[in-house]
């Protein structure tokens, strides 16, 4: 045997025997082991791709969401055209009796409203400086302005007349003219409320009416059956209602109802007419007060009138209103003058309205 042939056959025992001695290796658990590291690292890069997709979704959503829990902002609305309040509706004013002239009393008052025939009245126009006819009874003009109160013959209730615009609208409550009474400025109303036991301001202003109630205790204010006769002041500032003790009148804020002051007037003053335009002189219970002491300086004469009307015109005259003419009477109760009211009314004798011309 030569040398390369043993060298060769060395080679190959050495191999088997090596290939006997080596273990079997477990190739399919291998494979199996190996497919399930590759099926996890897939799992995981797919789970990853998924998570990014859904955060992808998931924000706008979030987004919408919160889109949806924020109010949608406001549309714009067309802009209101302006005109009266809704519940105004217009009236037939004609021209009154050529005849019927203002008349002229002290402190540059007039008769601003004079019964005519079939409940109608006759009213002056402050504008024009004469008077019109409107088909309404009962009618009581604001002391400046174009508004009045009438009594309205559909309900039976107070309306607001807008002699101006020839328009006439509701009232928000059910009562009658003669139970309110005008702020000196002619832009708000004022009537105690006996259902309530509260007061209660309308005010109105550009074509629109709003009644807000005054807080105040009408028990404590000896109100009966919380109703308790209220007027303003001649400022318009005030409202007095019978003071807690009973012996005077509380002044009252027109604005939220605290009290200002209290003056020694027993018994209730009609309207802001009632007082002298100084303050110092009141007309309650058919007689002249002096508000600071509360001393009556004099009776009105006679017994009180079923139809009349009074207003103070300055700090010394006080305008009586009664059928056929008007006396004009000092703090004292002297009478100084009687104007006649007939001039130009063809039924004679008529009650009026005093107010400024």
């Amino acid at each position: 045997m030569n040398r390369d042939a043993e060298l060769d056959r060395l080679v190959r025992h050495t191999l088997a025997g090596l290939a006997a001695e080596a273990r079997p290796v477990p190739l399919a658990a291998a494979a199996v082991l190996r497919a399930k590291r590759i099926r996890r690292r897939r799992l995981a890069a797919a789970a990853g791709a998924t998570a990014i997709l859904l955060a992808a979704l998931v924000i706008p959503l979030n987004r919408d969401r919160d889109r949806d829990d924020q109010p949608a902002p406001p549309r714009p609305t067309p802009p209101a055209s302006p005109s009266a309040s809704p519940s105004a509706v217009p009236f037939a004013v004609s021209e009154a009796p050529p005849t019927l002239r203002p008349v002229e009393l002290p402190g540059g008052f007039t008769l601003v409203a004079v019964p005519g025939p079939r409940d109608s009245t006759w009213v002056y126009d402050r504008t024009a400086g004469g008077y019109v006819t409107v088909p309404f009874p009962d009618v009581r003009p604001a002391p400046a302005g174009d508004l009045a109160l009438a009594l309205s013959a559909r309900t039976g209730f107070a309306v607001l007349l807008d002699l101006g615009a020839h328009t006439v609208r509701d009232l928000p409550l059910a009562t009658v003219p003669r139970q309110l009474s005008w702020s000196p400025d002619g832009r708000s109303l004022l009537y105690s409320d006996p259902s309530a036991g509260r007061l209660t301001i309308i005010e109105v202003n550009a074509g629109q009416v709003k009644a807000r109630a005054l807080p105040f205790d009408a028990a404590a204010h000896h109100c009966v059956n919380g109703d308790c006769p209220a007027a303003w002041t001649r400022t318009g500032q005030e409202v007095a209602v019978t003071s807690p003790d009973g012996k005077g009148l509380s002044l009252l804020s027109a604005e939220d109802g605290h009290l200002v002051r209290t003056v020694p007037v027993s018994g209730p003053v009609e309207d802001a007419c009632g007082w002298s335009t100084d303050g110092r002189h009141a007309v309650t219970d058919w007689r002249i007060v002096d508000t600071a002491t509360g001393a009556t300086t004099a009776e009105l004469p006679g017994s009180r009138p079923a139809s009349y009307s009074l207003c103070w015109s300055s700090p010394t005259d006080l305008l009586l209103s009664v059928p056929g003419e008007v006396q004009v009477y000092s703090p004292t109760g002297t009478l100084r003058e009687t104007i006649p009211t007939t001039t130009g009314a063809p039924d004679g004798n008529h009650r009026v309205e005093i107010g400024p011309s």
